[in-house]
């Protein structure tokens, strides 16, 4: 006799507005440990990535001079050293956050990179899990387990977790705020997570002003709520209070050290308005941080003067440069979502090809952004938890505002990155749930969407290093007494923009060191040829040979100097 076998059940699949495929053993088995697993992930690849740095990257322990990781370092030590007050600061211009979160480290471990990148990969990891967080509440547990991986294995991530830089703890604190704040919706009957909500926000603008004006977004939600909800209002109004509350008291110190040793009632840092004015001259046509003529004009203008009224200037220059302003606008927009990672201090491409788990890693800002931003509007259309990810967009957006407003550097956009992780999660969900189903028109509008998107916003600089990010790292290797790949880098800098003299100086200051005289001469030549400043290159050219004690060729790069001032004069 035949014995029919009875047929398996299916475990229930989470669904988020559309049925989604059935989770075999070892997927639940996965979603159910999801914690761990994303925490273990991002920890062990953070941990493989300093090693990694120790060994192969110029930037772990060598801080050019000028670099913001040699300001915090620096800063850091005076703290540790004693000066916990700050009082040489007098009205903070550097933001405190992270100079303090440094010496707190030096205080209890020593002066050690590799317990301060640690520690920042832990943070780092922490992100992840809470970015998994976010995504569970937004479109369940599936999408908390795509959401933490792809956090975990994110170059952009890894790699600033591994430099002197404070983006992994702004990162972290942005992601918990919104956690937080997410939470709190859920049971605003609970006091902890308001509190928790306005203080990690409140620390968060200690580390980056731009953070501030995430707080008016929380009011008005909150008031909306409260003038909506009739049987939760009295607990709406009791959340406005207890994170202003929160806000307040953990900013306080920074403001009361601004006012006792500065003189001034300044929130948090005194850097706003000169930024501002940076971001959004006439003449910023980059988009980013650049110094320009207007800029120097009103340095000028102003010399001697104690305070510079850049807001005033500001305003000046938008009154007579309207369309330049609203241009430097939609270029500031389109290169805070475009997927190129605008350099500041430490080039991503450049040392992209030194870094293995960087070199070949696909999932970066680039590839996460567009599919997360479709993620995001399929989850409008769709009104899936329609609260919630309203309320996420609502922290996408300000908080993009907050950089456009300024200037664009690629490392400031990491919160946004670290929020659009789960839509991009939604996305990968919601296109595997459409292949399982067999709509196939769904899944080719879809990737169509999706492709175009990710073309449009790839667009980039045709050389994304530029001649200033070669002699960084070429100068970083100088000091570490590696002069071939210093020279290596020094020479590209200079190929890149023969005008710029500074990699010529150290190049034949390592030549004259060495004794090369006829790499010198190469380079000396190969500058007149390229460059219409001859007369710095002949004066460099003539200070070579003699430091050399080539005296026949000093003579001959002097004769031909004159011969210029003879033609030059009248």
């Amino acid at each position: 006799m035949e014995i029919r076998q009875p047929k398996e059940r299916a475990p229930d699949p989470e669904t988020v507005g559309s049925e989604a495929p059935q989770i075999n053993k070892i997927a639940a088995l996965l979603i159910r440990y999801r914690i761990v697993l994303i925490f273990g992930l991002a920890l062990v690849l953070r941990v493989i990535h300093i090693l990694c740095i120790k060994h192969n990257y110029p930037f772990y322990d060598t801080l050019g001079k000028g670099m913001d990781q040699h300001t915090y370092y620096n800063w850091a030590v005076r703290i540790s050293n004693g000066d916990w007050l700050s009082a040489s600061e007098r009205i903070f211009y550097y933001s405190p956050l992270y100079a303090y979160f440094l010496a707190v480290i030096f205080k209890l471990f020593g002066a050690h990179y590799w317990i301060i990148y640690l520690i920042q990969a832990l943070i780092d990891s922490l992100s992840a899990v809470i970015i998994a967080q976010i995504g569970e509440r937004l479109f369940g547990k599936t999408a908390a387990l795509l959401s933490g991986v792809v956090a975990a294995v994110c170059a952009s991530f890894i790699f600033y977790a591994g430099l002197l830089l404070m983006e992994s703890l702004i990162v972290f604190l942005l992601m918990f705020f919104l956690l937080l704040f997410l939470m709190a919706l859920e049971r605003p009957q609970r006091w902890w997570p308001w509190m928790g909500a306005g203080a990690v926000l409140a620390l968060a603008t200690i580390g980056r002003g731009n953070s501030l004006l995430l707080f008016p977004l929380c009011l008005v939600f909150l008031l909306y709520k409260a003038i909506r909800t009739t049987q939760l209002r009295r607990y709406f109004f009791r959340a406005i209070a207890l994170c202003l509350i929160s806000f307040l008291l953990v900013i306080f110190p920074v403001t009361l050290h601004n006012l006792v040793f500065g003189g001034k009632l300044v929130l948090t840092t005194s850097n706003g308005p000169i930024l501002l004015f940076i971001g959004n001259v006439h003449d910023n046509y980059v988009g980013s941080l650049a110094y320009t003529d207007a800029y120097r004009e009103v340095q000028q203008k102003y010399a001697g003067q104690q305070k510079i009224p850049w807001l005033k200037e500001l305003f000046i220059d938008i009154k007579r440069h309207p369309l330049a302003f609203m241009r430097n606008l939609v270029k500031k927009t389109f290169l805070f979502i475009n997927g190129y990672d605008f350099p500041d201090n430490v080039n991503f491409y450049l040392s992209r090809p030194l870094l293995p788990l960087l070199r070949h890693n696909p999932i970066h800002y680039h590839l996460v952004v567009p599919f997360g931003v479709l993620g995001l509007l399929l989850a409008l259309f769709k009104r899936l938890n329609s609260e919630k990810v309203l309320i996420v967009a609502g922290f996408l957006f300000f908080f993009a505002t907050s950089i456009i407003a300024i200037f664009v550097v690629g490392r400031y956009r990491l919160p946004f990155l670290g929020a659009v992780i789960p839509f991009f999660a939604f996305f990968i969900m919601e296109t595997y749930s459409f292949i399982v189903n067999r709509r196939f028109l769904r899944i080719i509008v879809l990737l169509t969407c999706g492709v175009v998107l990710y073309i449009a916003l790839g667009i980039s600089p045709k050389n994304p290093i530029r001649y200033t990010d070669y002699h960084i790292i070429a100068d970083a290797y100088r000091m570490q007494n590696n002069y071939r790949l210093a020279e290596q880098y020094f020479k590209a800098s200079l190929t890149t923009n023969p005008a710029f003299l500074d990699p010529m100086i150290q190049l034949l200051e390592l030549y004259r060191v060495q004794n090369r005289i006829i790499d010198g001469e190469d380079i000396i030549e190969f500058a007149l040829q390229h460059n219409r400043n001859k007369e710095d290159i002949l004066i460099l050219a003539v200070m070579f040979f003699r430091n050399v004690g080539d005296q026949e060729r000093a003579y001959y790069y002097y004769t031909i100097l004159q011969n210029l001032h003879s033609r030059q004069s009248p």
